[in-house]
Protein backbone atom coordinates (compact mmCIF):
# COMPACT_ATOMS: atom_id res chain seq x y z
CA UNK A 1 0.00 0.00 0.00
CA UNK A 2 1.36 3.57 -0.80
CA UNK A 3 1.87 5.90 1.77
CA UNK A 4 -0.63 8.55 2.07
CA UNK A 5 1.67 11.38 1.86
CA UNK A 6 2.94 9.97 -1.61
CA UNK A 7 -0.51 9.75 -2.54
CA UNK A 8 -1.74 12.91 -1.43
CA UNK A 9 2.48 14.47 -3.37
CA UNK A 10 1.09 12.61 -6.49
CA UNK A 11 -2.70 14.02 -6.77
CA UNK A 12 -1.28 17.30 -6.58
CA UNK A 13 0.73 17.07 -8.90
CA UNK A 14 -1.16 15.82 -11.34
CA UNK A 15 -4.18 18.48 -10.27
CA UNK A 16 -1.88 20.99 -11.15
CA UNK A 17 -1.02 19.34 -14.12
CA UNK A 18 -4.23 19.28 -15.91
CA UNK A 19 -4.84 23.10 -14.80
CA UNK A 20 -4.32 25.61 -17.23
CA UNK A 21 -3.12 28.84 -15.48
CA UNK A 22 -2.03 26.79 -12.27
CA UNK A 23 -3.71 26.48 -8.95
CA UNK A 24 -3.57 28.22 -5.48
CA UNK A 25 -3.28 26.02 -2.06
CA UNK A 26 -6.89 26.66 -1.20
CA UNK A 27 -8.12 25.40 -4.55
CA UNK A 28 -5.97 22.36 -4.27
CA UNK A 29 -7.36 21.79 -0.87
CA UNK A 30 -10.98 22.30 -1.53
CA UNK A 31 -10.94 19.85 -5.06
CA UNK A 32 -8.83 17.47 -3.61
CA UNK A 33 -10.35 17.41 0.17
CA UNK A 34 -7.26 17.74 1.99
CA UNK A 35 -6.69 19.85 4.47
CA UNK A 36 -5.37 23.03 3.55
CA UNK A 37 -2.30 22.65 6.43
CA UNK A 38 -0.82 19.13 4.44
CA UNK A 39 -1.47 20.98 0.87
CA UNK A 40 0.77 23.42 2.71
CA UNK A 41 3.15 21.54 3.50
CA UNK A 42 3.61 19.69 0.83
CA UNK A 43 3.49 22.23 -1.82
CA UNK A 44 6.25 23.94 -0.12
CA UNK A 45 8.33 20.80 -0.29
CA UNK A 46 7.43 20.53 -4.07
CA UNK A 47 8.62 24.35 -4.65
CA UNK A 48 12.44 23.53 -2.52
CA UNK A 49 12.81 20.81 -5.30
CA UNK A 50 12.04 22.63 -7.68
CA UNK A 51 9.10 20.37 -8.94
CA UNK A 52 6.74 23.77 -8.38
CA UNK A 53 6.86 27.20 -8.74
CA UNK A 54 4.50 30.31 -7.58
CA UNK A 55 3.56 31.77 -10.78
CA UNK A 56 2.20 34.80 -9.32
CA UNK A 57 2.73 36.11 -6.07
CA UNK A 58 -0.20 38.05 -5.49
CA UNK A 59 -2.51 35.35 -6.52
CA UNK A 60 -0.07 32.49 -4.73
CA UNK A 61 -0.69 30.43 -7.69
CA UNK A 62 1.36 26.96 -8.42
CA UNK A 63 2.25 25.75 -12.04
CA UNK A 64 4.77 22.49 -12.66
CA UNK A 65 8.57 23.51 -12.07
CA UNK A 66 11.48 22.80 -14.50
CA UNK A 67 12.47 19.94 -12.42
CA UNK A 68 9.40 18.26 -13.86
CA UNK A 69 10.23 19.18 -17.37
CA UNK A 70 13.45 17.70 -16.77
CA UNK A 71 12.59 14.16 -16.24
CA UNK A 72 10.39 14.60 -18.83
CA UNK A 73 12.92 15.21 -20.93
CA UNK A 74 14.96 12.65 -19.72
CA UNK A 75 12.18 10.34 -19.93
CA UNK A 76 12.05 11.42 -23.65
CA UNK A 77 15.80 11.01 -24.21
CA UNK A 78 15.66 7.55 -23.20
CA UNK A 79 12.84 6.50 -25.45
CA UNK A 80 14.44 8.00 -28.72
CA UNK A 81 17.88 6.01 -27.32
CA UNK A 82 15.26 2.51 -26.97
CA UNK A 83 14.28 3.57 -30.65
CA UNK A 84 17.33 3.65 -31.92
CA UNK A 85 18.78 0.81 -30.24
CA UNK A 86 15.75 -1.80 -31.15
CA UNK A 87 16.44 -2.34 -34.17
CA UNK A 88 19.70 -3.57 -33.46
CA UNK A 89 18.60 -6.00 -30.91
CA UNK A 90 16.56 -7.65 -33.01
CA UNK A 91 19.24 -8.05 -35.78
CA UNK A 92 21.04 -9.99 -33.16
CA UNK A 93 18.12 -12.33 -31.81
CA UNK A 94 17.24 -12.93 -35.70
CA UNK A 95 21.09 -14.47 -36.49
CA UNK A 96 21.57 -15.61 -32.57
CA UNK A 97 18.26 -16.85 -31.90
CA UNK A 98 18.97 -16.07 -28.12
CA UNK A 99 18.02 -13.16 -25.65
CA UNK A 100 19.73 -9.72 -26.20
CA UNK A 101 18.99 -7.25 -23.34
CA UNK A 102 19.86 -3.21 -23.00
CA UNK A 103 20.23 -1.54 -19.79
CA UNK A 104 21.73 1.93 -18.57
CA UNK A 105 24.34 3.35 -16.37
CA UNK A 106 22.25 4.42 -13.03
CA UNK A 107 25.26 4.75 -10.36
CA UNK A 108 26.99 1.34 -9.42
CA UNK A 109 23.86 -0.41 -10.71
CA UNK A 110 22.55 -1.37 -14.36
CA UNK A 111 19.17 -0.62 -15.09
CA UNK A 112 17.41 -3.19 -17.28
CA UNK A 113 15.16 -1.24 -19.52
CA UNK A 114 14.85 -3.32 -22.93
CA UNK A 115 14.63 -6.99 -23.49
CA UNK A 116 14.11 -8.80 -26.35
CA UNK A 117 13.26 -12.92 -26.56
CA UNK A 118 13.70 -15.69 -29.00
CA UNK A 119 12.18 -18.86 -29.57
CA UNK A 120 14.66 -20.27 -26.72
CA UNK A 121 13.86 -19.56 -23.46
CA UNK A 122 16.74 -18.72 -20.99
CA UNK A 123 15.62 -18.40 -17.44
CA UNK A 124 17.32 -15.91 -16.21
CA UNK A 125 16.02 -13.53 -13.49
CA UNK A 126 16.29 -9.62 -15.43
CA UNK A 127 13.21 -8.17 -15.80
CA UNK A 128 12.84 -4.05 -17.40
CA UNK A 129 13.14 -2.11 -14.76
CA UNK A 130 15.19 -3.97 -12.02
CA UNK A 131 18.20 -3.56 -11.40
CA UNK A 132 21.73 -5.35 -10.75
CA UNK A 133 24.89 -4.72 -9.42
CA UNK A 134 27.73 -4.23 -12.42
CA UNK A 135 30.05 -7.06 -10.85
CA UNK A 136 27.89 -9.94 -11.56
CA UNK A 137 26.32 -9.10 -14.98
CA UNK A 138 27.33 -9.11 -18.18
CA UNK A 139 26.16 -5.31 -18.71
CA UNK A 140 27.67 -4.00 -15.47
CA UNK A 141 30.89 -5.48 -16.17
CA UNK A 142 30.60 -4.14 -20.14
CA UNK A 143 30.34 -0.63 -18.36
CA UNK A 144 33.09 -1.41 -15.65
CA UNK A 145 35.52 -1.89 -18.83
CA UNK A 146 34.89 1.54 -19.65
CA UNK A 147 36.48 3.04 -16.22
CA UNK A 148 40.44 3.86 -15.53
CA UNK A 149 41.94 1.69 -13.46
CA UNK A 150 41.93 4.41 -10.45
CA UNK A 151 38.15 4.22 -10.74
CA UNK A 152 37.85 0.79 -11.04
CA UNK A 153 39.48 -0.21 -7.87
CA UNK A 154 37.60 2.85 -6.33
CA UNK A 155 34.39 0.79 -7.50
CA UNK A 156 36.03 -2.50 -6.27
CA UNK A 157 36.83 -1.33 -2.43
CA UNK A 158 33.34 0.23 -2.05
CA UNK A 159 31.58 -2.60 -3.46
CA UNK A 160 30.37 -5.79 -1.27
CA UNK A 161 31.21 -9.14 -3.47
CA UNK A 162 28.46 -11.01 -2.70
CA UNK A 163 28.06 -14.71 -4.33
CA UNK A 164 24.87 -14.77 -6.74
CA UNK A 165 26.21 -18.18 -7.44
CA UNK A 166 28.85 -20.86 -7.21
CA UNK A 167 30.42 -18.90 -10.39
CA UNK A 168 30.42 -15.24 -8.88
CA UNK A 169 33.64 -13.73 -9.11
CA UNK A 170 33.97 -11.94 -5.71
CA UNK A 171 37.84 -12.17 -5.27
CA UNK A 172 38.60 -8.29 -5.92
CA UNK A 173 42.07 -9.36 -7.69
CA UNK A 174 40.21 -11.61 -9.79
CA UNK A 175 37.30 -9.44 -10.77
CA UNK A 176 39.76 -6.42 -11.54
CA UNK A 177 41.69 -8.91 -13.39
CA UNK A 178 38.38 -9.94 -15.83
CA UNK A 179 37.57 -6.48 -16.11
CA UNK A 180 40.45 -5.40 -18.09
CA UNK A 181 40.55 -8.31 -19.97
CA UNK A 182 37.08 -7.02 -21.12
CA UNK A 183 38.61 -3.57 -21.85
CA UNK A 184 41.34 -5.11 -23.81
CA UNK A 185 38.78 -7.55 -26.41
CA UNK A 186 36.06 -4.85 -26.08
CA UNK A 187 33.30 -7.01 -24.40
CA UNK A 188 32.39 -8.77 -21.38
CA UNK A 189 31.74 -12.31 -20.67
CA UNK A 190 29.46 -13.55 -18.12
CA UNK A 191 29.62 -17.32 -17.29
CA UNK A 192 26.99 -18.49 -14.96
CA UNK A 193 27.91 -15.45 -12.64
CA UNK A 194 24.37 -14.28 -12.20
CA UNK A 195 21.95 -16.69 -13.32
CA UNK A 196 22.97 -20.41 -12.89
CA UNK A 197 22.25 -21.34 -16.59
CA UNK A 198 23.56 -18.56 -18.42
CA UNK A 199 26.46 -17.66 -20.34
CA UNK A 200 26.28 -13.99 -22.34
CA UNK A 201 28.64 -11.40 -23.76
CA UNK A 202 28.35 -7.66 -23.93
CA UNK A 203 29.78 -4.08 -24.91
CA UNK A 204 29.30 -0.84 -24.15
CA UNK A 205 27.26 1.89 -25.50
CA UNK A 206 28.35 5.84 -25.19
CA UNK A 207 26.33 8.84 -25.88
CA UNK A 208 27.71 11.88 -26.94
CA UNK A 209 31.45 10.53 -25.44
CA UNK A 210 30.17 9.40 -22.39
CA UNK A 211 28.90 5.88 -21.18
CA UNK A 212 25.80 5.66 -21.22
CA UNK A 213 24.55 1.59 -20.79
CA UNK A 214 25.63 -1.64 -22.67
CA UNK A 215 23.70 -4.36 -24.66
CA UNK A 216 24.16 -8.05 -23.97
CA UNK A 217 23.43 -11.66 -25.86
CA UNK A 218 22.71 -14.04 -23.52
CA UNK A 219 22.00 -18.14 -23.70
CA UNK A 220 21.96 -21.03 -22.48
CA UNK A 221 25.79 -21.96 -20.83
CA UNK A 222 25.69 -25.63 -22.52
CA UNK A 223 25.04 -23.97 -26.12
CA UNK A 224 27.98 -21.92 -26.07
CA UNK A 225 31.74 -22.87 -26.27
CA UNK A 226 34.68 -20.19 -26.16
CA UNK A 227 34.79 -20.46 -30.03
CA UNK A 228 30.74 -19.06 -29.99
CA UNK A 229 31.47 -16.84 -26.99
CA UNK A 230 34.39 -15.18 -29.55
CA UNK A 231 32.06 -14.44 -32.49
CA UNK A 232 29.31 -13.62 -30.13
CA UNK A 233 31.61 -11.42 -28.30
CA UNK A 234 32.87 -9.87 -31.73
CA UNK A 235 29.32 -9.04 -32.96
CA UNK A 236 28.30 -7.27 -30.04
CA UNK A 237 31.30 -5.24 -29.69
CA UNK A 238 30.35 -4.62 -33.47
CA UNK A 239 26.47 -3.90 -32.63
CA UNK A 240 27.74 -1.65 -29.75
CA UNK A 241 30.19 0.30 -31.58
CA UNK A 242 27.39 1.26 -34.47
CA UNK A 243 25.16 1.96 -31.81
CA UNK A 244 27.56 4.39 -30.13
CA UNK A 245 28.13 5.90 -33.38
CA UNK A 246 24.70 6.83 -34.36
CA UNK A 247 24.54 8.65 -30.32
CA UNK A 248 27.02 10.51 -30.72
Amino acid sequence: MLNKSTLKTMEILEKISNSKNGMTITQLSKELEIPRSTVDDIVKALVSKKYLYCSDESLKLYQLGNKIFELSLKMRDKREVLDIVTPFLKELVDEFNDTLFFGLKDGDDVLYLSKMESSKTVRTTAVLGSRKSFYYTGLGKAILSTYSEKDLDEYIARTKLEPRTDYTIIEPEKLKEDILGAKRRGYSTDYREGDIEVSCVAAPIYQEGKIFGAISLAGLYTTIDEEETKRRGKKIKDTAEKISEILS
